[in-house]
C-alpha cells in the first residue's frame, strides 16, 4: 500500500479507506480543494483505478508511487513536441493505437 501513499502525498489528498482485501484497497480520495473520488489500487501489480465505477482511468504506479507507463510516455512526448514547435505533433487521438 505504500506506493498509493505515496501518490496520496503528491496529489495532496487523503485516504478514506472503505475496504481491504489480500489483493486490494478501495475507499475515496478527498484533496485538498474538497473534491473527492472513488477509487480501487491493486496491491500485487500497483493499479490504481479511479472513479472505477462510472469512467475508470487506471494509473500504473512504481514503488514510489510515481506514474509510470506508457500513457506517461506518451504524454510527456506530446507536450516536448509542442515545446519545441515541431511542425507535426504527436495528435492525443493516437494514444490509444
Amino acid at each position: 500500500m505504500k506506493p498509493l501513499v505515496y501518490w496520496c502525498r503528491w496529489q495532496e489528498a487523503r485516504l478514506q479507506l472503505r475496504g481491504r482485501d489480500e489483493t486490494a484497497v478501495w475507499g475515496s480520495l478527498v484533496y485538498n480543494d474538497s473534491r473527492t473520488e472513488s477509487f480501487h489500487f491493486d496491491l500485487d501489480s500497483r493499479q490504481l483505478a479511479l472513479d472505477p465505477t462510472n469512467q475508470p482511468h487506471q494509473l500504473q504506479l512504481d514503488e514510489m508511487g510515481v506514474v509510470i507507463g506508457l500513457y506517461l510516455y506518451r504524454l510527456i512526448r506530446y507536450y516536448m513536441v509542442l515545446y519545441l514547435h515541431e511542425t507535426k505533433p504527436i495528435c492525443p487521438k493516437d494514444w490509444c493505437h
